[in-house]
């Protein structure tokens, strides 16, 4: 289901402007839907932007973000199906990141959505994208968001992390030079990227172990840009 990408991103906000978020003092004015804030819920889901994942449908981040997603299922041999919805770039709080969600969907209507799929073309990562019918895209807006890719436009640094994030459970070095920390009990993982963006990644604790089984098989938690 994860297709191992990197969003190109060719605009980027001061680094100031995070670090002071991050390190400095506490800002006047306040703000809502940062991404440290991840609220844990009694039955091992979470909520982080305002989204209440596996709860949450898509519909209300189109009417949130005033923006129709970019909505297509992708198919790979490896993966899977996945049924996915790319805002590109989002405001939330004082950060601007591109903003992917993925939708739950049981395996027949992911299998009605492929066969009335209107276009479907190959991506770079061996995976098919398949364009949604009309119909269907009007389906998938009352499916809920189960995960969350979040690609600030800002680089994240260990300290400034630390600083809010606090110490994760679990740090995970590639052979690639990325690195992922694990907070399991938030449902996070975030990717430092040297070679480009910075992931974070969220997903219902008690999810959690899925997620970080496909790191350890080497799958990565880069999403691949419409």
């Amino acid at each position: 289901m994860f297709k191992k990408i990197l969003l190109t991103l060719t605009v980027a906000i001061p680094f100031f402007g995070l670090a002071f978020l991050l390190t400095g003092s506490p800002p006047r004015t306040h703000y809502d839907n940062l991404p440290w804030d991840v609220e844990v819920h009694a039955d091992g889901t979470s909520s982080v932007f305002g989204i209440h994942l596996e709860q949450t449908p898509l519909s209300e981040l189109r009417d949130r973000f005033m923006v129709f997603p970019s909505l297509a299922l992708f198919q790979s041999r490896e993966d899977g199906q996945s049924l996915e919805a790319y805002f590109g770039p989002v405001k939330l709080g004082p950060f601007e990141a591109n903003f992917l969600a993925v939708l739950a969907a049981d395996e027949q209507t992911l299998a009605g959505f492929a066969e009335r799929a209107v276009h479907g073309k190959a991506t770079p990562s061996g995976a098919r994208r398949l364009e949604l019918s009309e119909n269907d895209t009007r389906a998938a807006l009352a499916l809920p968001v189960v995960e969350i890719t979040y690609v600030p436009r800002a680089r994240y640094d260990e300290d400034s992390v630390l600083a809010r994030f606090g110490e994760p459970v679990r740090r995970l070095p590639m052979d690639d030079g990325r690195r992922y920390w694990l907070y399991p009990e938030q449902g996070l993982v975030l990717m430092f990227n040297r070679r480009g963006r910075d992931v974070l990644y969220y997903v219902a604790p008690a999810r959690f172990d899925e997620a970080q089984g496909r790191i350890l098989a080497g799958e990565g938690l880069d999403r691949l840009q419409p």
